[in-house]
């Protein structure tokens, strides 16, 4: 009898165990504009903006988000949320609190933090990314778009052989008219490097905003992209930058701790479900308000 009990515990032990190791971990690259609003963008139907081919094609071949929104209307604000998975205008939980490249790290991801990173304590260029987390992080801290800081990104990318990557790319920049181009032109450079590899097909893609460039509201451009992994679809999920930690944690196997803001929807952010939030609670100009999923600012 303990001969049979000691072969159940072994199968359940194994099966455990090769449930885990058989998780798909693609590598993840995250980029983030500073201030882009939903009617910035030419995929969403709005004429009067620059051509942006290689954003259009995210949109166009991935899952495209109509009701994507930031958690807050300050940068520095919403990139906290993204990296912890907490609104910022909760306690926060100190220096226990799990990050996002943490977290990546822990499941074997190389992990880089290169471009605009907001932060109204950085002293040395970097320092704040990597006591968030990251293994490596670029020269660039200021707010403006940098050539340099395309170069570091492709750089590390070309750098990568084995283990998966997360990298996370920050791009700056005032002044939306000035800079459609520019942020589209980065992001075309970081999917011919990724072609140009033979990486494209094992890279999960996330492109929106931290802010919108409308005071009005946090609405912003949410696109998802895995090229041969994710058909193109609509989606009028409610989802949020907030929600990605979760999500992503989902995806390559990591169990999530409590007390987290962050929700799990990787079905909604793999374009297998419309169901994501029914609502999110946002910092708007200071204030607090809701948005729901049936797209009514009720608050």
């Amino acid at each position: 009898m303990k001969n049979v009990y000691l072969l159940v515990y072994i199968i359940m032990f194994v099966g455990c165990t090769s449930s885990s190791d058989n998780v798909v971990k693609p590598n993840l690259l995250v980029i983030m504009a500073d201030s882009l609003s939903y009617i910035d963008i030419g995929v969403y139907g709005q004429e009067s903006v620059s051509a942006t081919p290689n954003i259009d094609r995210l949109a166009q071949e991935g899952v495209c988000f109509t009701n994507g929104y930031s958690i807050s209307s300050n940068s520095a604000s919403g990139q906290y949320a993204l990296m912890t998975g907490r609104c910022p205008w909760k306690e926060t939980g100190g220096e226990e609190m799990i990050t996002l490249p943490e977290m990546m790290k822990k499941v074997g991801y190389k992990t880089a933090a290169i471009g605009t990173w907001h932060s109204k304590v950085e002293q040395i260029p970097g320092e704040t990314a990597r006591r968030m987390g990251f293994g490596y992080s670029g020269s660039e801290a200021d707010i403006g778009l940098s050539d340099y800081s395309i170069y570091e990104a492709v750089d590390f990318i070309s750098r990568q052989k084995k283990e998966p990557f997360f990298l996370y790319y920050g791009l700056g920049g005032e002044t939306v008219s000035s800079i459609h181009e520019e942020i589209d032109k980065y992001i075309g450079k970081l999917l011919s490097c990724l072609s140009d590899r033979e990486m494209l097909d094992n890279t999960l893609i996330v492109f929106s905003s931290y802010r919108s460039s409308v005071d009005e509201n946090n609405h912003v451009p949410f696109f998802v992209y895995w090229k041969g992994k994710i058909s193109p679809v609509v989606s009028d999920a409610l989802v949020s930058p907030l929600d990605l930690i979760a999500s992503l944690g989902k995806l390559v196997g990591v169990s999530m701790p409590e007390g987290l803001d962050s929700h799990e929807y990787v079905n909604a952010f793999m374009g297998k479900s419309l169901e994501a939030r029914d609502e999110l609670v946002l910092e708007v100009q200071g204030e607090i308000r809701k948005v729901y999923a049936n797209r009514n600012d009720r608050s």
